[in-house]
Protein backbone atom coordinates (compact mmCIF):
# COMPACT_ATOMS: atom_id res chain seq x y z
CA UNK A 1 0.00 0.00 0.00
CA UNK A 2 2.98 2.19 1.06
CA UNK A 3 4.49 1.48 -2.26
CA UNK A 4 1.18 2.38 -4.41
CA UNK A 5 0.89 5.60 -2.34
CA UNK A 6 4.56 6.60 -3.16
CA UNK A 7 4.10 5.79 -6.97
CA UNK A 8 0.76 7.78 -7.34
CA UNK A 9 2.55 10.73 -5.38
CA UNK A 10 5.61 10.50 -7.50
CA UNK A 11 3.53 10.31 -11.06
CA UNK A 12 1.53 13.68 -9.62
CA UNK A 13 4.59 15.26 -8.75
CA UNK A 14 6.48 14.49 -12.13
CA UNK A 15 3.71 15.58 -14.26
CA UNK A 16 2.91 18.79 -12.02
CA UNK A 17 6.69 19.46 -12.52
CA UNK A 18 6.05 18.78 -16.48
CA UNK A 19 3.49 21.48 -16.50
CA UNK A 20 4.96 23.72 -14.18
CA UNK A 21 7.71 23.85 -17.32
CA UNK A 22 5.39 24.78 -20.20
CA UNK A 23 5.92 28.13 -22.17
CA UNK A 24 1.84 29.15 -21.90
CA UNK A 25 2.64 31.46 -24.19
CA UNK A 26 4.52 29.74 -26.40
CA UNK A 27 1.81 27.44 -27.14
CA UNK A 28 -0.64 30.04 -26.80
CA UNK A 29 1.26 31.55 -30.14
CA UNK A 30 1.38 27.79 -31.16
CA UNK A 31 -2.29 27.79 -31.47
CA UNK A 32 -2.60 31.19 -32.70
CA UNK A 33 -0.68 30.80 -35.64
CA UNK A 34 -2.01 27.21 -36.54
CA UNK A 35 -6.10 27.41 -35.41
CA UNK A 36 -7.51 28.51 -39.07
CA UNK A 37 -5.36 25.38 -40.42
CA UNK A 38 -7.41 23.57 -38.41
CA UNK A 39 -11.21 23.37 -39.76
CA UNK A 40 -14.56 21.26 -39.93
CA UNK A 41 -15.15 19.31 -43.24
CA UNK A 42 -18.87 19.18 -43.65
CA UNK A 43 -20.09 15.37 -44.83
CA UNK A 44 -23.56 14.72 -46.66
CA UNK A 45 -23.43 11.23 -47.76
CA UNK A 46 -26.32 8.16 -48.19
CA UNK A 47 -25.95 4.70 -46.85
CA UNK A 48 -27.53 1.47 -47.75
CA UNK A 49 -27.23 -1.88 -46.93
CA UNK A 50 -27.16 -5.27 -49.78
CA UNK A 51 -27.99 -8.80 -47.83
CA UNK A 52 -29.09 -11.68 -49.12
CA UNK A 53 -29.40 -9.74 -52.30
CA UNK A 54 -32.21 -7.31 -50.76
CA UNK A 55 -31.13 -3.34 -50.69
CA UNK A 56 -32.66 -1.70 -47.58
CA UNK A 57 -33.76 1.85 -47.89
CA UNK A 58 -31.16 4.53 -48.27
CA UNK A 59 -30.64 7.21 -45.51
CA UNK A 60 -29.33 10.17 -46.20
CA UNK A 61 -27.22 11.86 -43.44
CA UNK A 62 -24.72 14.86 -42.63
CA UNK A 63 -22.32 15.12 -39.79
CA UNK A 64 -19.26 17.18 -39.63
CA UNK A 65 -15.50 15.99 -39.31
CA UNK A 66 -12.11 17.45 -38.56
CA UNK A 67 -9.54 18.43 -41.22
CA UNK A 68 -5.99 19.85 -41.53
CA UNK A 69 -4.89 22.57 -44.02
CA UNK A 70 -1.73 21.85 -45.31
CA UNK A 71 -1.21 24.37 -48.19
CA UNK A 72 -2.13 27.85 -49.68
CA UNK A 73 -4.60 25.96 -52.07
CA UNK A 74 -6.66 24.94 -49.23
CA UNK A 75 -5.72 21.26 -50.09
CA UNK A 76 -7.11 19.64 -46.80
CA UNK A 77 -6.45 16.01 -45.14
CA UNK A 78 -8.42 14.16 -43.03
CA UNK A 79 -9.31 10.76 -41.98
CA UNK A 80 -10.95 8.56 -44.87
CA UNK A 81 -12.74 6.58 -42.21
CA UNK A 82 -14.19 10.14 -40.54
CA UNK A 83 -15.59 10.53 -44.26
CA UNK A 84 -17.09 7.90 -44.69
CA UNK A 85 -17.09 4.80 -42.27
CA UNK A 86 -19.05 2.28 -44.47
CA UNK A 87 -15.74 1.75 -46.25
CA UNK A 88 -13.92 0.18 -43.17
CA UNK A 89 -17.12 -1.48 -42.17
CA UNK A 90 -17.23 -2.96 -45.79
CA UNK A 91 -13.76 -4.72 -45.03
CA UNK A 92 -14.74 -5.88 -41.21
CA UNK A 93 -17.85 -7.59 -42.10
CA UNK A 94 -16.82 -8.48 -45.97
CA UNK A 95 -17.45 -12.44 -45.08
CA UNK A 96 -20.41 -12.21 -42.86
CA UNK A 97 -22.91 -14.22 -45.32
CA UNK A 98 -22.90 -11.58 -48.34
CA UNK A 99 -23.88 -8.69 -45.76
CA UNK A 100 -22.61 -5.15 -47.93
CA UNK A 101 -22.39 -1.69 -46.69
CA UNK A 102 -22.90 0.90 -49.24
CA UNK A 103 -22.53 4.52 -49.51
CA UNK A 104 -22.84 7.41 -51.73
CA UNK A 105 -21.26 10.73 -51.19
CA UNK A 106 -23.12 13.49 -52.19
CA UNK A 107 -21.17 16.68 -50.66
CA UNK A 108 -18.50 17.99 -49.24
CA UNK A 109 -18.09 21.16 -47.76
CA UNK A 110 -15.46 23.07 -46.42
CA UNK A 111 -15.79 25.22 -43.63
CA UNK A 112 -14.11 28.15 -42.60
CA UNK A 113 -13.30 29.85 -39.47
CA UNK A 114 -16.12 32.49 -39.77
CA UNK A 115 -18.44 29.81 -41.16
CA UNK A 116 -18.79 30.31 -44.31
CA UNK A 117 -18.70 27.13 -46.04
CA UNK A 118 -16.96 26.67 -49.46
CA UNK A 119 -18.06 23.56 -52.00
CA UNK A 120 -14.92 20.80 -51.84
CA UNK A 121 -13.90 18.25 -53.80
CA UNK A 122 -11.85 14.67 -53.26
CA UNK A 123 -8.41 15.02 -55.22
CA UNK A 124 -7.29 11.67 -53.63
CA UNK A 125 -8.01 8.87 -51.13
CA UNK A 126 -5.57 6.37 -49.45
CA UNK A 127 -7.58 4.03 -47.12
CA UNK A 128 -4.35 2.12 -46.46
CA UNK A 129 -3.17 5.13 -44.64
CA UNK A 130 -6.67 6.17 -43.77
CA UNK A 131 -6.64 9.46 -45.26
CA UNK A 132 -8.36 11.89 -48.05
CA UNK A 133 -7.37 14.86 -49.29
CA UNK A 134 -10.03 17.25 -50.40
CA UNK A 135 -9.67 21.23 -52.29
CA UNK A 136 -11.98 23.91 -53.18
CA UNK A 137 -13.95 23.50 -56.30
CA UNK A 138 -13.37 26.92 -57.03
CA UNK A 139 -9.60 28.24 -56.77
CA UNK A 140 -9.15 30.32 -53.28
CA UNK A 141 -8.54 33.84 -52.63
CA UNK A 142 -5.07 34.96 -51.79
CA UNK A 143 -4.54 34.48 -48.13
CA UNK A 144 -8.28 32.56 -47.90
CA UNK A 145 -6.32 29.44 -46.39
CA UNK A 146 -3.86 29.07 -43.40
CA UNK A 147 -1.92 26.14 -43.34
CA UNK A 148 0.11 23.84 -41.67
CA UNK A 149 4.13 23.40 -42.90
CA UNK A 150 4.41 19.53 -43.78
CA UNK A 151 8.36 20.56 -43.76
CA UNK A 152 8.68 21.77 -40.45
CA UNK A 153 8.16 18.24 -38.68
CA UNK A 154 9.31 16.41 -35.71
CA UNK A 155 9.82 12.61 -34.55
CA UNK A 156 8.97 12.64 -30.95
CA UNK A 157 9.76 9.91 -28.41
CA UNK A 158 8.34 8.33 -25.51
CA UNK A 159 6.56 10.43 -23.41
CA UNK A 160 7.25 14.13 -25.04
CA UNK A 161 4.34 16.38 -24.31
CA UNK A 162 2.71 17.33 -27.52
CA UNK A 163 -0.16 19.43 -28.45
CA UNK A 164 -3.26 19.42 -30.59
CA UNK A 165 -5.81 21.71 -31.89
CA UNK A 166 -9.35 20.74 -32.64
CA UNK A 167 -12.81 22.66 -33.58
CA UNK A 168 -15.79 21.73 -31.35
CA UNK A 169 -19.18 20.84 -32.61
CA UNK A 170 -21.53 23.36 -34.69
CA UNK A 171 -23.31 24.71 -31.86
CA UNK A 172 -20.74 25.98 -29.92
CA UNK A 173 -19.84 27.67 -33.11
CA UNK A 174 -16.83 25.34 -33.74
CA UNK A 175 -14.85 26.63 -30.94
CA UNK A 176 -11.20 26.18 -31.05
CA UNK A 177 -10.21 23.55 -28.08
CA UNK A 178 -6.63 22.77 -27.04
CA UNK A 179 -5.48 19.41 -25.71
CA UNK A 180 -2.01 18.76 -24.00
CA UNK A 181 -0.96 15.12 -24.15
CA UNK A 182 1.51 12.74 -23.96
CA UNK A 183 2.90 10.05 -26.74
CA UNK A 184 2.31 6.68 -24.80
CA UNK A 185 4.13 4.62 -27.62
CA UNK A 186 5.72 4.38 -30.70
CA UNK A 187 4.85 1.84 -33.62
CA UNK A 188 7.64 1.30 -36.00
CA UNK A 189 5.88 -1.93 -38.45
CA UNK A 190 5.15 -2.12 -40.81
CA UNK A 191 5.20 1.77 -40.84
CA UNK A 192 5.41 4.10 -38.02
CA UNK A 193 3.00 5.76 -35.80
CA UNK A 194 2.55 7.42 -32.51
CA UNK A 195 -0.10 6.84 -29.72
CA UNK A 196 -0.90 9.44 -28.19
CA UNK A 197 -2.11 8.84 -24.20
CA UNK A 198 -5.63 10.62 -25.28
CA UNK A 199 -8.04 9.83 -27.77
CA UNK A 200 -8.37 12.39 -30.45
CA UNK A 201 -11.03 13.27 -33.21
CA UNK A 202 -9.74 11.64 -36.31
CA UNK A 203 -8.36 14.69 -38.74
CA UNK A 204 -6.61 16.52 -36.17
CA UNK A 205 -3.32 18.16 -35.99
CA UNK A 206 -1.02 17.01 -33.16
CA UNK A 207 2.26 19.45 -32.59
CA UNK A 208 5.29 19.55 -30.42
CA UNK A 209 5.09 22.09 -27.80
CA UNK A 210 8.06 24.18 -29.64
CA UNK A 211 6.07 24.45 -33.25
CA UNK A 212 7.01 21.58 -34.92
CA UNK A 213 3.73 19.42 -36.73
CA UNK A 214 3.82 15.62 -35.34
CA UNK A 215 1.32 14.52 -37.49
CA UNK A 216 -2.24 13.75 -38.05
CA UNK A 217 -4.09 11.29 -35.82
CA UNK A 218 -6.42 8.65 -38.02
CA UNK A 219 -7.52 5.23 -37.17
CA UNK A 220 -5.62 1.82 -37.93
CA UNK A 221 -6.69 -1.21 -39.13
CA UNK A 222 -4.70 -4.45 -39.22
CA UNK A 223 -5.57 -7.77 -41.00
CA UNK A 224 -5.45 -11.05 -39.30
CA UNK A 225 -5.61 -14.46 -40.33
CA UNK A 226 -8.41 -15.71 -42.08
CA UNK A 227 -8.43 -12.10 -43.99
CA UNK A 228 -11.00 -10.89 -41.08
CA UNK A 229 -10.18 -7.29 -39.44
CA UNK A 230 -9.64 -5.73 -36.01
CA UNK A 231 -9.52 -2.12 -35.08
CA UNK A 232 -6.19 -2.00 -33.45
CA UNK A 233 -6.29 -0.60 -29.87
CA UNK A 234 -4.41 1.48 -28.21
CA UNK A 235 -3.37 0.34 -24.61
CA UNK A 236 -7.41 -0.77 -24.03
CA UNK A 237 -9.73 -4.11 -25.14
CA UNK A 238 -12.22 -0.83 -27.21
CA UNK A 239 -12.59 -1.77 -30.80
CA UNK A 240 -12.14 1.52 -31.91
CA UNK A 241 -8.90 3.54 -31.02
CA UNK A 242 -6.70 6.28 -32.61
CA UNK A 243 -2.84 7.10 -34.04
CA UNK A 244 -0.92 9.58 -35.19
CA UNK A 245 0.37 9.59 -38.31
CA UNK A 246 3.27 11.34 -38.64
CA UNK A 247 4.33 14.45 -41.01
CA UNK A 248 6.38 12.76 -43.96
CA UNK A 249 4.13 9.98 -44.25
CA UNK A 250 1.07 12.55 -44.99
CA UNK A 251 3.88 14.21 -47.60
CA UNK A 252 4.76 11.14 -49.00
CA UNK A 253 1.13 10.40 -49.71
CA UNK A 254 -0.10 14.04 -50.95
CA UNK A 255 2.57 14.05 -53.48
CA UNK A 256 -0.30 11.69 -55.70
CA UNK A 257 -2.50 14.09 -55.98
CA UNK A 258 -2.85 14.71 -59.88
CA UNK A 259 -2.48 18.76 -60.59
Amino acid sequence: MKRFVLFSFLVLAMGGFSLAQIDREQVRKLVDTYKNAALKVKVIITYWSVFGGQESSKEETKYEVMGTVIDKNGTIVTSAFAVDPSKLFQRLFSEEGGYQMKSELKEIKIILPDNKEVEGKIVLRDDKLDLVFLRPKSPPQDGQFNSVDLDNSTEPQILDEVISIQRMDEDVDRTIFVALSRIGGIITKPRLYYLSMDMLEPGTPVFSLDGKLVGLNTVRVTETEGSSYRFFSTATSSPVSSVILPAKTIKESAAQIKE
